[in-house]
């Protein structure tokens, strides 16, 4: 997938080169700004995956702005930059929480000062969301249109029925199948006027007291920064609650009360506000089986009046070839693919599901470049790939004697004999261009089985 790139936006130079030696170490490849203009310059020129912005920087004329970071943000997202955000502050207020909710201006917020542990953390995870909403952008287009398995269609069909009543929706599914997608399409489906705020149930296992989802009121201490909970950051619109099996038994009876009274009452305050929130839950986690062992809350469970279960795509292999088209259009590889590669493609297991078809599209499609994908070039895990008519091993009763030569003579004609010595189709099971086979075919003495109509001319 190659090295992550961040940006690290903040007016502290000591805080800024700590961040910057950290993630460094860590693998990632790292940019710096130190105001809001300087900041803008690389979102726009280096496109970086993740940009951790302090949101009170110095703008252009030098003068801190306790919005800068905002302002930066919503610039680079008009031109077009595609970049998970995080917010770094010390100073944000509640108006300011709900903005970047309402907004969606980014994908989380830490305060500062943090270990580094906890940045860290907060970028992995900017990462994984990232992916897995690449993920939903590029399955989107196809569609219950261009979806052919009766998997999927009736999926569409019970999304389309959710949309339509007033109940909390949970979606199930295995790692990589592109639950996200599922609450992407469900929240359009509702039309409702604002946006989808994607939130992971996972950065609140630090978080005990609920603040996250509930926030902090005005007042509460000198030294408490108020803020808007994930709640009232998704105010008339929808909140996905992703990884909802690792909350706290106490988180869960927190969500529950919100799920039920349709208000929340920030930390620190006796005021409840009206919230019109539509939740849907995620998790890869069997949640009936966490109410048998307790560590799921059975009153929440059956709050979920819906579930939505997102097909494996083991179970939906009549999709893959459309998905394949989709993922080598998004990395610009027109040259298409051989019949052999696809059909390893859809015969594999796919642990991974659709995230991990689209990691090995990307790994040969780079490989592959100005012609056809081939066997030979897909990376695939020892649990993806099968054993296939085409593979053939080199024997091992040969000796360490033979030559290289002798090897490469033994796997070309037995792959060939596979499919009539027809040169074509031999180089693609091969996974080798075909001038490369026809040079082999002759300095190897071979062209007596490729010649005529495929057959070869004596045994």
């Amino acid at each position: 997938m190659g090295q992550k790139t961040i940006l690290i936006a903040d007016d502290d130079e000591s805080f800024r080169t700590d961040l910057v030696d950290g993630f460094k170490r860590s693998g990632f490849q790292v940019s710096s700004a130190a105001d809001g203009p300087q900041a803008l310059e690389v979102l726009l020129e280096k496109r970086p995956d993740v940009a951790l912005i302090d949101i009170r920087m110095p703008g252009r004329q030098g003068v801190p702005s306790r919005t800068e970071g905002l302002e930066v943000i919503t610039r680079a997202k008009k031109a077009g930059v595609h970049c998970s955000f995080i917010v770094m502050t010390g100073h944000i207020d509640f108006e300011i929480g709900r903005e970047i909710g309402e907004r969606d201006l980014a994908i989380s917020q830490v305060s500062k000062p943090k270990t580094f542990e906890v940045y860290l953390e907060h970028v992995r995870r900017a990462i994984a969301v990232r992916e897995d909403r690449e993920l939903a952008s590029t399955m989107d287009v196809l569609g219950p249109i261009a979806a052919k398995s009766q998997a999927m269609l009736d999926l569409f069909v019970e999304i389309g029925r959710a949309a339509k009543s007033a109940g909390t929706v949970l979606i199930v599914g295995e790692t990589g199948t592109g639950k996200e997608l599922v609450a992407t399409a469900f929240h359009r489906a509702t039309k409702r006027q604002y946006p989808l705020i994607r939130r992971s149930c996972g950065e609140l296992s630090n978080n005990l007291d609920g603040s996250e989802l509930l926030g902090i009121g005005k007042g509460v201490a000198s030294y408490v920064t108020a803020r808007a909970g994930w709640f009232v950051q998704a105010h008339q619109g929808t909140l996905l609650l992703d990884e909802i099996a690792t909350l706290s038994l106490d988180l869960q009876a927190t969500l529950l009360r919100v799920i039920e009274t349709n208000r929340v009452t920030p930390l620190g305050t006796a005021e409840e506000i009206d919230v019109d929130v539509r939740v849907i839950a995620a998790t890869s986690s069997d949640l009936n089986k966490g109410v048998e062992e307790g560590w799921f809350r059975k009153d929440l469970y059956h709050r979920f009046r819906t579930i939505l279960r997102v097909p494996p795509l083991r179970d939906r292999r009549e999709d893959i070839p459309l998905i394949v088209q989709n993922f080598m259009n998004l990395y610009h590889h027109s040259s298409g693919i051989t019949e052999a590669a696809l059909n390893q493609l859809c015969d594999g297991e796919w642990p991974g599901n659709v995230r991990e078809l689209r990691n090995v599209i990307e790994n040969a499609a780079l490989k592959a470049v100005g012609r056809p994908i081939c066997p030979g070039d897909l990376q695939l895990s020892k649990e993806s790939a099968r054993e296939h008519p085409w593979y053939v091993k080199a024997p091992l009763d040969q000796g360490l004697d033979k030559t290289i030569d002798d090897v490469q003579r033994y796997v070309i004609v037995e792959v060939g004999k596979k499919v009539g010595f027809a040169k074509t189709k031999t180089a693609d099971l091969l996974g080798i261009p075909t001038a490369r086979l026809y040079a082999r075919i002759k300095d190897l003495g071979l062209t007596n089985y490729f010649g005529g109509e495929g057959k070869p001319e004596h045994e």
